[in-house]
């Protein structure tokens, strides 16, 4: 071979080199262009949801005494319709009960009077001043009647509350719960970019659903049925509110497997290691649906820390009292209303 051949062979070879680097660089830098804006759209994507849908069937029981039940693995899968929440098969849509516990009752609350400036108020116009009232003091949103008409959630389509006695026991109600969340509370969260719409409604197009949190990454809408027992279902459904704000800055749940008994998959669901089952301090769980994911036992443990009497397996050291331990102290974490110094509402049974 010649010496002018391998000069042109040399000069070929180091063509082809760098068009393959060229190639090469061109494909890793839109390669990773990809994939940076694919995690973009992921965190900014405004319509992207998560949503928790709660079901009838287990609520908080007060003062019951504590059984020898024994923690059997008795497996029931989670299609079961004993897996639910609330448990107040008393309730019905033309007579909405009371929550049993009034958290604040100096609450300023008009109870008797429906005049103002000497002009009688219609129960509609005392309803919305009451509305009105929460919605300044909390920074929430609140719908009822026919505001909500049209309103579906996870495919479920729901039924306004068109009596007006009904939305008003629920409005004091609201306003009484409220008062134990720490000052400034759901203001913080809606600062943080997740402002709150409540949708005070009659049912649902499912049978036995109390209540829905859909959480967009810029809003969440809470709605709760009527029909049921309203102080636990609104609880139920501030705490995953509140696990929303938690995730959106930066934290996570991921350690809270750990506090489960070994081997327990969340889905399959065993009533003998129930608190309200078997009434055992040792209860690994509330009830029933709180095995169904973390995120309903978090919520349904969040329940029995805002009821108002304490539930033995709330005692120190228990598996339950560790679970709101943990919850408060992530609340803690995270919210700048919330003090490690004060004993919150939530955090009088564990501390």
């Amino acid at each position: 071979m010649s010496k002018i051949n391998s000069i042109l062979i040399a000069k070929i070879l180091i063509f082809i080199s760098f068009i393959l680097f060229v190639s090469s660089a061109i494909f890793y830098y839109y390669e990773n262009k990809n994939l940076v804006n694919s995690k973009q759209t992921k965190s900014l994507d405004p319509t992207q949801e998560e949503i928790n849908i709660t079901t009838k069937g287990e609520d908080v029981q007060e003062n019951l005494p504590e059984s020898n039940g024994s923690l059997e693995n008795e497996v029931v899968p989670i299609e079961d319709n004993n897996l639910t929440n609330n448990d107040n098969d008393n309730a019905s849509s033309n007579n909405q009960m009371e929550p049993n516990y009034v958290p604040d009752p100096n609450f300023n609350v008009n109870d008797n009077s429906n005049e103002e400036l000497g002009n009688e108020l219609s129960i509609s116009e005392v309803n919305n001043n009451l509305r009105n009232t929460i919605q300044d003091n909390y920074g929430i949103k609140i719908l009822y009647g026919n505001e909500t008409s049209g309103y579906r959630v996870g495919g479920l389509q729901t039924y306004p509350e068109e009596d007006e006695y009904t939305i008003q026991s629920t409005l004091k109600s609201l306003a009484n719960l409220m008062e134990v969340y720490p000052y400034g509370f759901f203001q913080e969260i809606k600062a943080g970019g997740i402002p709150l719409t409540l949708y005070l409604i009659n049912s649902y197009s499912e049978s036995g659903v109390t209540g829905a949190t859909n959480a967009f990454n810029n809003r969440a809408d809470i709605s709760i049925a009527l029909k049921y027992e309203f102080a636990e279902s609104f609880n139920h459904e501030v705490l995953h509110y509140i696990e929303k704000f938690i995730k959106k800055n930066g934290d996570n749940f991921n350690s809270w497997i750990t506090l489960n008994p070994f081997n327990f998959k969340y889905g399959s669901i065993n009533g003998n290691l129930s608190y309200n089952k078997t009434f055992s301090a040792d209860a690994p769980f509330v009830n029933n649906y709180a095995q169904a994911s973390a995120e309903e036992d978090r919520a349904s443990t969040f329940e029995y820390m805002m009821a108002p009497t304490k539930a033995s397996c709330l005692n120190k050291e228990k598996t339950v009292w560790r679970k709101a331990e943990f919850i408060a102290q992530k609340i803690d974490l995270v919210f700048n209303t919330v003090s490690p110094n004060v004993t919150e509402y939530w955090e009088r049974f564990i501390y």
